[in-house]
């Protein structure tokens, strides 16, 4: 059995990730998988990076070489 992390509706992920410095935003695709995301501006996107689901709130790191992606201006 999977469990499956449900976004709280109550909680707004992108103010609470620009408080933490990540205030770039981009939507990540990867196969089946794909990402809505806050991260640092100076974040490389072809390496290791960490980021905000803005979905969930969870912490992540990823794999940006695996991901096309669409960055926000």
């Amino acid at each position: 059995m999977t469990t499956v992390a449900m976004p709280q509706a109550d909680v707004d992920w992108l103010a609470e990730a620009r408080g933490r410095g990540l205030t770039s935003r981009g939507h990540f695709d990867a196969g089946p998988y794909s990402l809505d995301l806050a991260f640092s501006p100076s974040a490389d996107l072809d390496s290791t990076f960490e980021a905000v689901c803005l979905d969930t709130g969870e912490t992540l790191k990823v794999r940006g070489w695996l991901f096309t992606h669409e960055i926000e201006a």
